[in-house]
């Protein structure tokens, strides 16, 4: 257990680092880009959470769409559902733009600081699995 308590004060430290870091990435690089699968996971969540199924069809009939893998659309799906729930407006992406630029997202800036949160806890797990590795 002791060596739990040494890891503490570097584990935070890391976490907000790379938070920061991931934050200010947030703001400065790609704010409003989204890329071709973007648009299509985008969809694909925006369908689940306004409950019309695993479709990527902005528009009735909503056809299942079974191309895309089903975890990363779910927790897109999940982000978007609380962001919807707080008052978020979710609309849908109804054609790739050549210049991939969607301002008018702003479920995108959520889910976005939700993967830097990510991101920095496995930054945090990586520290202390390489810690064990190397006190071995």
């Amino acid at each position: 257990m002791n060596i739990w308590n040494n890891k503490i004060t570097p584990s935070i430290i890391i976490f907000i680092i790379v938070l920061i870091l991931r934050i200010g990435f947030i703001k400065t690089y790609n704010v409003d880009y989204i890329s071709n699968d973007g648009v299509t996971y985008h969809n694909i969540a925006v369908n689940i959470v306004l409950g019309r199924g695993y479709s990527n069809f902005p528009n009735p009939p909503y056809e299942p769409y079974f191309f895309r893998e089903l975890v990363y659309p779910l927790f897109i799906s999940s982000v978007y559902f609380i962001y919807h729930k707080l008052g978020g407006d979710l609309t849908y992406i109804s054609s790739y733009s050549e210049n991939s630029i969607y301002p008018n997202h702003k479920e995108f800036i959520y889910l976005k600081i939700i993967q830097a949160i990510i991101d920095s806890i496995s930054c945090v797990l990586m520290y202390l699995i390489f810690s064990l590795i190397i006190k071995k």
